[in-house]
């Protein structure tokens, strides 16, 4: 629809006043009501889940810190295993150790080197 001026008329209905004719004023204010409303929602929802989307540097080192913290925990993994095969090692020598004293020595430092292990397990689990 155009206007008398020939320009084209600012919705379906034409102007307010139009549109006020047509269906009558309680009517009228209410659809431009609604109308504004889904303009309001058309503009604002793609800026709501692009607001919403987005990563902030806060999340990003967040992020960064819980893998360098599970980076410490694999590494105190691997220490734990080290810590074991270390006691595997001296329960190993204390079998082939030749006299008593060697023997309990070797078989101390194996608990001491499994208790170890053990913690740093644990250590590395709670991270």
């Amino acid at each position: 629809m155009r206007s008398a001026s020939g320009t084209p008329d600012q919705s379906f209905f034409g102007t307010r006043e139009n549109l006020t004719r047509w269906v009558g004023i309680t009517e009228a204010k209410k659809f431009w009501k609604d109308y504004n409303m889904k303009k309001l929602i058309f503009i604002a929802a793609p800026l709501a889940f692009a607001v919403t989307a987005c990563d902030g540097p806060a999340e990003e080192a967040g992020e960064e810190a819980d893998d360098i913290m599970e980076a410490q925990g694999d590494m105190m993994d691997e220490q734990a295993d080290v810590a074991e095969a270390h006691s595997e090692l001296a329960e190993e020598r204390a079998d082939a150790a030749t006299s008593e004293a060697d023997e309990a020595a070797l078989e101390e430092h194996a608990e001491n080197l499994e208790e170890e292990a053990d913690m740093l397990e644990d250590a590395a689990d709670q991270m």
